[in-house]
């Protein structure tokens, strides 16, 4: 006998759940595989780049912008914008910058999203200070630091290797460590779901003979959980749909051995 079962998370996409209404037996000697996968796009802006530096009279005034996923140019520079200027608001309670006046953003005729500071004194940092604006392309060389413009375009879209952990799995050594790994999948940050079908699906043998629940954990080559952006919009500053979900649906197949 072999089934086909869909699980699919809630509100925490890496590490779930999935509860059936009876128990599912089975003899000694099933396999499991994930045929294949939906996701919602993963981070591309996390603690790693998610920084930026305004440099005025030799003082450096730091900033971060929220982690998340970011579909466009517009999105990260707006982001920007918007943290610069939230500390100019009466109830900020952070770090005052050193900037005299909040910065401008704009959209010219030619479409291009240009992010302006107040004084010529005040300057962005396109060093090692501002890994944020290496993702479309300000380097060292930019030569007015005063302002950024960038074109309007989508994000070049990256992936990773998620690591997959089932609770159902026989143990696998993975780095001379125990582990229920149960198969890798590349994941990708990019608009609304992404989908993964195994061509050669990889089966491990199942640790039980019956069950009524199935736990997944999806973490990163570093052992964290992997970051989702499954229900904020993805993307949503430079889109008007907003409070779309994305849960993580697996296809899985359960069968006895092929030999």
């Amino acid at each position: 006998m072999e089934q086909y079962i869909t699980v699919t998370s809630g509100d925490s996409p890496s590490r779930f759940s999935s509860s059936f209404n009876s128990v599912i037996n089975l003899t000694d000697g099933y396999e499991i595989a994930v045929k294949s996968i939906y996701h919602a796009p993963i981070f591309n802006v996390t603690e790693e780049n998610n920084s930026f530096a305004v440099i005025k009279g030799g003082k450096i005034s730091l900033f971060e912008i929220p982690n998340g996923f970011y579909d466009r140019s517009c999105e990260i520079l707006r982001a920007a914008y918007k943290v610069m200027n939230r500390t100019f608001d009466g109830d900020y309670d952070g770090k005052r910058s050193n900037l005299k006046d909040p910065p401008t953003f704009e959209i010219d005729l030619n479409g291009r999203n240009i992010l302006k500071l107040s004084q010529r004194t005040e300057n962005f940092s396109f060093d090692e200070k501002s890994p944020l604006f290496e993702i479309f392309g300000c380097y060292k060389d930019t030569a007015d630091k005063n302002k950024i413009e960038v074109d309007d375009y989508p994000l070049k879209t990256t992936v990773v290797c998620g690591l997959l952990y089932s609770s159902v799995v026989k143990d696998s050594i993975i780095n001379n460590t125990f582990a229920r790994l149960m198969t890798c999948i590349p994941l990708r940050s990019k608009k609304g779901y992404s989908f993964h079908e195994f061509q050669n699906p990889s089966y491990k043998p199942l640790s039980v003979s019956s069950f009524t629940d199935l736990s997944f954990i999806i973490t990163d080559q570093n052992g964290e959980d992997v970051k989702f952006d499954h229900s904020s919009g993805c993307g949503s500053v430079c889109d008007s749909i907003t409070n779309v979900d994305y849960p993580t649906i697996l296809n899985l197949h359960i069968r006895k051995p092929q030999f």
